[in-house]
């Protein structure tokens, strides 16, 4: 079974507020939503808690139990930021890492195989915890076998050095019985419902009947119940290390003095450029332009351009078009030797996102005319279509088959079309298909959100809109003589109706579309 750890930088608002804030050290501090009366206490520390001010009060009725309370908003992109770099951090010593979207502070990192790399987890475990002190953060560290066990445990450890080890699952869950509900994310109204039950701890807790907790507590309770249980399998989903939205190419044989040329070049960076930015679900909001010039005897020089259209955008021509303008005013004199172009990117609205790509025409001549001199120059068997034969993995159950001709498409009968009326004549027959579309090579999918309320699990395309719902999964296992393959598929329906065909490696980790279904 793989070794799974979880990493709780405990209160992360309330440690990033005290290192802002280093002389409120030893005082009753709290973060609150708004710096007014009617704002509400998020965190808390020890010394707040003992004067009975807690997390849900009002901080106008804390100030009355505490006059010398601290208070102060802090930022979620403040949060956010600091959440991104312990991330960096954790990297340096595991490659996978996954955030928690729900509590910041919260991480699970992959622990498997890393016995080969220390001489002990435990060794492995105390060094990301003082990697993390060395950043100014206090973390606990747990490491154990299901995602729900090390939470719980990282949650309520109170060893001296911050670090627990389980060294089987059996330890594990004898643990995380005994594990007060209170270190748990539970809402203090949950909680106090819970406790009139006698219900205190882990244990007590999980004994409880999963029907009744659906319908007393909702769905947030009823989850955090199954995944206690271990009924709700959630396997890691760490995130990727974003690549950054910048391209660059030198010019080592010639100095290009002609902006038509140049121009001609700077497309092809910014199109790799809105291809980044488009896949984060991001538009432009700035580009950069460097131009490094030729100093002939002396140093290079370089100009630096900015761009920034009337609305961030994904449209290449736009952006491009901006910087023909800069150009044409632009001395080229002594020769550009190198460009280097970057975009500043935020988040983009769904409207933006479904405007970036734009759906062609069919053409049947022009598609007959281009594949004739595809078959004229690289031979007949160039040019095929697919047909079905026997195999294991979804890429050995076709074959290309040359053909002649491009097959005519066969009209799909679509939900509501009218019958024609009498006299007019009758269309060709309609015919219900379904075609299961499959990619040349399995595509990386963004992590899937383990929240069951949560609905913005997005795909590639963002015209398809996010997830809304996912049947299976069918498990594929085999190849253990050769390669082992273990592939969970499961077709998704997204939010514009389209279906596709997704699988979860087990062994990289991560979810990938194979097709779709149309």
């Amino acid at each position: 079974m793989d070794r799974l750890a979880c990493v709780d930088v405990a209160e992360l608002p309330l440690q990033i507020l005290l290192g802002r804030s280093p002389e409120w050290a030893g005082e009753a501090v709290v973060v609150v939503d708004e710096d007014r009366p009617q704002g509400t206490i998020l965190w808390a520390n020890e010394l707040a808690r003992k004067q009975r001010v807690l997390p849900g009060l009002r901080y106008a009725t804390a100030l009355s139990l505490v006059r010398g309370l601290r208070a102060s908003v802090v930022p979620h992109a403040a949060v956010g930021a600091v959440v991104a770099g312990l991330v960096r951090t954790l990297r340096r010593l595991t490659p996978n890492v996954e955030p928690s979207l729900d509590e910041p502070g919260i991480f699970w990192l992959d622990a498997a195989g890393l016995e080969l790399l220390h001489a002990t987890l435990t060794g492995w475990a105390e060094a990301v915890r003082e990697a993390l002190g060395a950043e100014g953060y206090a973390a606990s560290v747990a490491v154990g076998f299901s995602r729900f066990g090390t939470y719980a445990a990282a949650r309520s450890t109170r060893s001296t050095r911050g670090v627990t080890v389980f060294e089987d699952a059996e330890r594990e869950r004898e643990r995380v019985g005994r594990v007060p509900l209170a270190r748990l994310g539970l809402s203090p109204r949950v909680r106090e419902r819970l406790d009139r039950l006698g219900v205190r701890t882990v244990g007590e807790f999980v004994a409880l009947p999963p029907g009744g907790l659906l319908k007393r507590y909702g769905v947030e309770v009823h989850g955090l119940h199954r995944m206690a249980r271990g009924d709700l399998f959630a396997p890691l989903a760490p995130v990727r290390e974003e690549a950054a939205a910048a391209a660059a190419e030198a010019f080592d044989d010639f100095e290009e003095r002609d902006a038509h040329r140049l121009l001609f070049r700077l497309k092809r960076l910014l199109d790799q450029i809105v291809r980044i930015v488009a896949e984060r679900h991001a538009v432009v909001v700035e580009l950069r332009l460097c131009l490094r010039f030729d100093g002939g005897v002396g140093a290079a020089t370089e100009q630096v351009h900015r761009f920034r259209p009337a609305a961030p955008t994904l449209d290449t021509a736009l952006l491009l078009d901006l910087v023909r303008l800069r150009l044409e005013s632009v001395d080229l004199g002594l020769g550009v030797i190198a460009v280097e172009l970057a975009a500043q990117e935020v988040a983009a609205t769904p409207e933006q996102l479904r405007l970036f790509a734009l759906i062609p025409r069919r053409d049947q001549a022009a598609a007959e005319r281009a594949l004739a001199r595809i078959r004229a120059e690289l031979g007949d068997g160039a040019v095929g279509f697919y047909a079905e034969r026997s195999g294991h993995l979804p890429k050995a159950r076709y074959a290309l088959v040359p053909a002649e001709r491009l097959r005519p498409p066969r009209r799909v009968l679509r939900e509501g079309e009218a019958t024609p009326l009498p006299g007019q004549p009758r269309p060709p027959r309609a015919m219900r298909v379904l075609v299961r579309r499959i990619l040349p090579r399995p595509e990386a999918l963004p992590s899937r959100p383990r929240d069951p309320r949560n609905d913005g699990w997005q795909t590639r395309n963002p015209r398809q809109g996010p997830v809304v719902a996912v049947i299976g999964p069918y498990i594929l296992s085999g190849g253990w003589w050769q390669a082992e393959v273990h592939r969970e598929y499961a077709f998704a329906r997204t939010l514009r109706g389209d279906v596709l065909w997704v699988f979860y490696d087990r062994r990289r980790r991560r979810w990938f579309e194979q097709g779709r279904v149309d």
